[in-house]
Order: structure tokens, then sequence, then C-alpha cells
């Protein structure tokens, strides 16, 4: 018989779940008020039930793009989601989306965070943006951090539809904190929005170098900002810094890395960072030490966290202690990993290059460590900078170097010739021998040169800051000088390194180790190598080379998102690297920029360069990133032809007793005597001009008042 409807309407309702039930989505038993729920009662932890108002139905944008929302709570911010994203949200498909064709990029809809909680907001994206949003995070470094549990995360998406919405707190957090990631390389049309889109990913590779690539950073701007503010908005909501779970180490290192996309001056608190450390410490005193997959990561991204504290002038966010539990007790000493590298017989061999990954890693953070007590720590910025203290960085730099001038031969015959792909295939990044060695190549080159940057930046500071009263006693006087002495020999320490670095560059393994790396500080190369060819009025190929390759990473950087500060850089780059006219490269003017060597670290120099007006007539303006035909010079350095023939003997091996011009061509000759051998006077002989006939050959013909060679 059915129920009295009078009996059905007395009948009370069943009491809220517990706020510990409710967090781990677990069915909850209420108890009344005061009493605990069987879960809570079984765990012996406090039941507690915060009431929640509901509040009244929002419409969806599609329906109501209104802005105005009379229930949204007084706090509510603007949330800014691309049209494009918004209105495949709103349709709620989950199914093959297609480029939108009606919208245009500057009509972004405004969204208040009512919305963006209601369902169909940014908590139930599209199942296909969010394959392809983790497919694209593979390729990125972050993706091999050891504390990371992507496979873990993938298999509970899968499980559950891919529905974010039903994915417990930590979890969900960290999964935006890899979808906002991983929206600055994607190419998804919901990500871009309207606008050409690459019909593969592999189509990029054969686009010309002089691309645009800041095209695709402005148009996945407001989808990249959406999906970060959900991430830290999500991170907030699960206590990712306070709860500690595996799930919320990997969202603390994401969240400290989103922090940090802006390229802007950051301070010196980073929350994220000291959280994701500590929860790592935390759960590595509870485990049995890691195999020696996990240990290796461990010591290579410590020693970027290392270097990049040294780099901001921040402490270094772990212990020695901290170190050695993550990584382990490194087994292999100094001398036995320079003894390794050294054994000439096993130069062939893949094992020593691999054997000395986490020696090195270990290595370098003692540098950094050494760095940071003696010259850019905090308590060192206030100290003057002693002699013997820079020596012994120095000292521990150049050691550094050596171990990579032997492990970087050994990479050079193990993989001689270097290639860039944007999307390479993730079973080649993590399986294929040659994809590994490009990614081993960038950490061991990395190691290097940022701690010379790092030493660089700090002499650079304290020449800008420091105001030294005159020295009171000779041997104050001596140590200045010596001081003075080790500054310059970092500064050719640098610019060696800068044109490591770009070396280096050349064999990228994807698109994302260009834009997700936070200490390539790439402009900082530009730099050096720029203030190098303003004081020895000379563009050599080698720099003309690494500027060109420096150029293609500051571009490369515009595909994830637009810093307008790199633009000058990127001018005065292709500035140096515009070809001269054809005729008389010998006396042609000199088309350097006017560079202070005191301001090459502040971008506004090369703004300031930029302006002063150099319009020599007979000067092709074409921009062209390819290198000139020859380096340029100015024209009041002469050639030493003595010199020449001495060094080009040696590197070509050949005897001294030969000539000059033995075994080799006109035009190889004058290529070489542009490349050295600075210094001496002009022989009493006339030197023939070159010039380029209608085939594109060298020309020859007599200077005036001098005879042919």
């Amino acid at each position: 018989m059915p129920a009295d409807p009078s009996e059905k309407t007395l009948k009370k309702k069943k009491p809220p779940s517990c706020d510990r039930c409710k967090a781990k989505r677990v069915l909850c038993h209420p108890a009344p008020p005061g009493e605990s729920c069987p879960r809570c009662l079984e765990n012996e932890v406090p039941c507690t039930t915060t009431p929640v108002v509901r509040r009244r139905p929002v419409r969806k944008p599609a329906t109501a793009p209104s802005t105005t929302n009379n229930s949204a709570s007084p706090d509510a911010q603007p949330l800014l989601v691309p049209p494009h994203l918004a209105q495949a949200i709103a349709s709620g498909s989950r199914s093959e989306t297609t480029s939108p064709q009606g919208a245009s990029p500057e009509s972004l809809a405004v969204l208040t965070s009512a919305w963006a909680q209601a369902p169909g907001s940014l908590d139930e994206l599209p199942r296909e943006l969010l394959i392809s949003l983790f497919n694209d995070f593979r390729r990125s470094p972050q993706a091999n951090h050891p504390a990371l549990p992507y496979t873990s995360l993938r298999k509970s998406l899968e499980s559950l539809q891919w529905r974010t919405s039903l994915l417990a707190p930590d979890l969900r957090a960290l999964t935006y904190c890899i979808l906002a990631s991983a929206a600055l390389i994607s190419l998804h049309p919901l990500i871009l929005g309207p606008g050409p889109i690459p019909a593969s990913p592999q189509e990029l590779d054969s686009w010309p170098a002089t691309t645009d690539w800041s095209l695709f950073g402005r148009r996945r701007q407001g989808a990249f900002n959406a999906l970060r503010e959900a991430a830290f908005r999500l991170g907030k909501e699960a206590e990712v810094t306070t709860e500690l779970s595996a799930y919320n180490v990997a969202s603390c290192y994401m969240l400290d890395y989103l922090t940090d996309t802006s390229r802007a001056e950051k301070p010196t608190s980073r929350p994220y960072a000291t959280a994701y450390m500590a929860h790592a410490r935390a759960l590595a005193e509870t485990r049995p030490e890691g195999h020696l997959g996990e240990t290796v990561r461990w010591s290579s991204f410590m020693a970027n966290e290392a270097v990049r504290s040294t780099q901001a002038g921040t402490p270094i966010i772990f212990s020695p202690s901290d170190q050695k539990v993550l990584h382990g007790d490194e087994s292999m000493s100094l001398d036995q990993l320079e003894t390794m590298l050294g054994d000439t017989t096993t130069m062939r061999d893949q094992q020593p290059v691999f054997a000395a990954l986490r020696p090195y890693g270990v290595y370098v953070i003692d540098v950094a460590r050494k760095l940071d007590e003696g010259c850019s720590g905090s308590f060192a910025r206030r100290r003057p900078l002693a002699d013997k203290t820079l020596t012994d960085c120095l000292d521990a730099i150049n050691r550094l170097g050596d171990l990579y001038a032997q492990v970087n031969d050994r990479l050079n015959i193990l993989r001689p010739t270097p290639h860039f792909t944007f999307f390479p295939s993730v079973v080649n990044l993590e399986h294929d021998i040659q994809a590994v060695l490009q990614s081993v190549r960038v950490f061991y080159a990395l190691g290097y040169t940022s701690v010379v940057l790092s030493l660089h930046l700090e002499l650079q500071r304290r020449v800008r800051e420091e105001s030294l009263p005159p020295a009171q006693t000779p041997a104050e006087e001596r140590e200045r000088e010596r001081v003075a002495l080790v500054r310059k020999q970092v500064k050719e320490m640098m610019r060696e390194a800068a044109r490591e670095w770009a070396r280096a560059s050349g064999d990228l393994p994807s698109i994302a180790h260009a834009t997700h790396f936070r200490f390539f500080h790439t402009e900082h190369w530009a730099l050096v190598l720029l203030e190098e060819v303003q004081e020895t009025g000379v563009l050599s190929l080698e720099n003309s080379k690494a500027l060109e390759s420096i150029l293609f990473v500051l571009k490369l950087i515009g595909f994830s998102h637009v810093d307008a500060t790199l633009q000058p850089i990127m001018d005065a780059i292709e500035h140096q690297l515009r070809p001269l006219p054809a005729t008389n490269l010998l006396t042609a003017p000199n088309p350097f920029l006017p560079i202070a060597a005191e301001s090459t670290s502040d971008p506004d120099f090369i703004q300031q360069a930029l302006n002063t007006s150099f319009t020599p007539s007979d000067l092709d303006l074409t921009t062209s990133l390819n290198p000139p035909p020859n380096p340029h010079f100015s024209t009041n350095v002469p050639l030493n032809l003595n010199q020449l023939e001495t060094d080009l003997a040696t590197a070509h091996g050949a005897d001294p007793s030969l000539t000059f011009m033995d075994g080799m061509g006109m035009e190889e000759w004058f290529s070489t005597a542009m490349l050295g051998g600075m210094g001496g006077e002009l022989p009493s002989f006339g030197l023939q001009t070159p010039s380029f006939g209608s085939s594109g050959e060298f020309e020859w013909g007599a200077r005036a008042g001098g005879s042919g060679l």
C-alpha cells in the first residue's frame, strides 16, 4: 500500500556527509551532532561537518553570456577564458573537437568565478583535449621528475573516463598543473584558438628559420592563463603545501614552475618549492632508497635547483643531508670519475657517459654550494669578495669544465650529428638511444655553463653596486688587483661557455626543452657574445654560428609565451648577422652597435643601441638568420699573415715548413685569414679584394696600388 503523502513530507532528510568522508569521496553514515561517523571513529580523527549553502542555479554562458551574476560571492574575481574553449566547455562535448571558425582573438569571454565552479566549467574539459595535453606533457623535461607519478595519475583518469571532477582533490590539482604546463606547447585547436594550425606536429620541422613563433605564444595565452589559474585554485583547495602525499609533492613542484612562467623578477620566497622539498624529504625518510634511475634523476633535478638558486641569489632549498636522503650516497669519487672519463680506450662506449651522470650532478651541487657560501649567498653578498674565495670558486668551476670537456668529447663521438626536432615521438624520447643522448648532452652542458653564468652574474652585480674606498695599504691594493684579474678570467670563461651552450642548444630533444627550462637565461649568453663583438670589432665565424643558435632558441621561447624584453636582444643579434655587401669586405664600415661593457647585464642597453642610426648606403638590410659568408672586420684591425700561417698549420696538423698556401684553395685561404691572426701589420704587397660574380663564386681583383698574389 503506498505511503501516506503526509508521512512522506514529514520524513527526515539524511544529514550531509562529514568533511573527511566528503574529501575522500567515500560513503558516509552521518551521526547525530556531537558524535562521530563510523569511519572517523575507526580512524580516531575528529568528525566535523561544515554546512553548505546551496546557491541558485547558474545558467551556462552559451545561453546567457552575461557577466552579471547576483548569486556570485562578493569577492568573486573574473576569470578570462578564450571563447573557443568556453564554447567547447559549455556545449559539454566530449567527442572529437574541431577548430572554431567564427571567433575573433580579441573577443575573450569574461566569466565569473561562480561560473568557473559550476558544472560544465574548467573542471570538465573535453576528453580529447585532456588526452592531447597529457601526451604533450610527456615531451617536457618536467615529465622526467622522479616525484611525478604520471603513469598512476593517467591510469586513474582512464578508469574514470577522463572525468576530472571525479578525482580526489590532490589528484585533480596535479592534473591541472600538468594541463597548464602542456598548454605551453600544445597545438590543439582549443588551446590555440582561431588561426592556422599545422597538419601535423612534424610539419613544424620544415618551416623556415625566420618563422615568427611568437604568433603561437600569443594565441595560446588565454587558454594557458585559465588553466594556470585553475591549477592554483585547485592546489589551494587541496592544501597541497600542508597535506603530505606523493601527488602533493608533484603538485608543489609543478606550481613552483607555473609561478615562474612569466619570466618576471621573482621574490626570494618560493613557498611551493620549499613545500615540495619538505614533502619529498618526509616521504623519502619512510621509504627505502630508490633504484638507480630514481637516484640519477634526483641528482639531476637537484643540481638544476641548486644552480637556479645561485643565479637568483636565493638560498639552496635543500641541505646536504636532504641531498643524500633523496639521491643516495655517492660511491664514485671525483678522482675516480676523472680516471673513468680519461680512459681513451672506452671513447666509443656509452656506459661511462651514463655512469658519470650522478657523480657529475653531485659535483655541480657542490660547486653551487661553494658559490652560495662564498659569493652569491645571502650572507656572502653582504661581504667584500676575497681573493682566496674567488680563486677557490674558479678552481672548482675549472675542474667541472674539465669533466664536461671529457664527457663532451665522448658525446661528439657517440652522437656526431646534432639534430633538433620540435615534436619527436614520445617512444623515441624514452627508448631511442640517440634521443636519450640528446637529453644527456643538455644536462652536461647546463651543469657547467650555468655555474659559470652564476659566478658571472654575481661579479656583474658587485661591479654595479659596490663602491669601494681607495685602498689603504699595499696588501689591500694587491688583493684588489688579484680580484680584478680573476674577474677578467671569468669574463673569458663566460664567453667560451656561451659558445659551448650555443653548440649544445642546437641539439635540444624537443621544443619543450627550449621553453620549459627555467634557468637557460639565453639572453645573457647573447649579451656576452654581443659584448665581445663590440670589444674586439670582429664577428668571428664561431661567434656568428653561436649567435645564430642563440637567436633560434630565443625565437622558440615565443612559441610558448611572448616576452617583450627579449625582442631588443633578438633585433640586435639579427643586426649583427646581416651580411655585408659583397665588395671590399676588408674595408667595409664597422656595422657593430655601440655596446657599453659595463651595461651588458641590463637589456636596456640593447634598446638604446638599436636607436643609434647606422645605415650604410650599400648595406643589404634584408633580415637573414644565416651566418654571413665571412666574418666582419672593422677597418682598424690588421691581419698578421705570419701568425695565420702558424695557426693554420696547427689547425690542419701540417708541417710548419710548408708554405702558407700549400694544399689550400684561394677561398679556403681567405676564409682562414678572416678567422684569426689579429694584431700584426699588413704586408707591403697589396691584397686582392674579393667580390662575388654572377655565379656566386669568389672573384679576385687587385687593390689599387698593389700587385696580384
